[in-house]
């Protein structure tokens, strides 16, 4: 029997599960053995106020991917559509956005909190 993130029967499940264990093992510094900043509890439970936030608005859009990064951040990336993706990058007091294309096209600016976020996503949609 499978156990850890691959034993979670839904999407939605096993990124729940990825985001706790993500969480668990960057709340150290130097947690990627090359001298990453630790990555706050809050930006996490912002990260994970986020994914309930989109999950809940736009059902059918796929899991994101999530990175943690050395810098203290945790970045959130949706493809939002064949050739487009968002990614919100959360870190300690500051969040912010980016949209990229695939013909190159990118825009990006801060976001002043996840229901922004979400509104940034919506429009990437369009």
């Amino acid at each position: 029997q499978a156990e850890g993130p691959e034993a979670m029967n839904t999407p939605d499940e096993r990124a729940e599960a990825e985001l706790a264990r993500l969480a668990s093992e960057t709340e150290r510094p130097d947690w990627d053995d090359e001298g990453a900043m630790p990555i706050p509890r809050a930006v996490w439970v912002r990260t994970r106020t986020l994914y309930g936030i989109v999950k809940r608005s736009i059902p059918n859009l796929h899991t994101p991917f999530l990175s943690p990064s050395a810098d203290g951040t945790v970045f959130v990336s949706w493809t939002v559509l064949p050739t487009r993706e968002v990614l919100v990058e959360d870190g300690d007091n500051r969040m912010a956005w980016s949209i990229r294309d695939v013909s190159g096209g990118f825009t990006a600016g801060p976001c002043a909190d996840e229901n922004e976020a979400l509104a940034v996503i919506r429009r990437a949609r369009a």
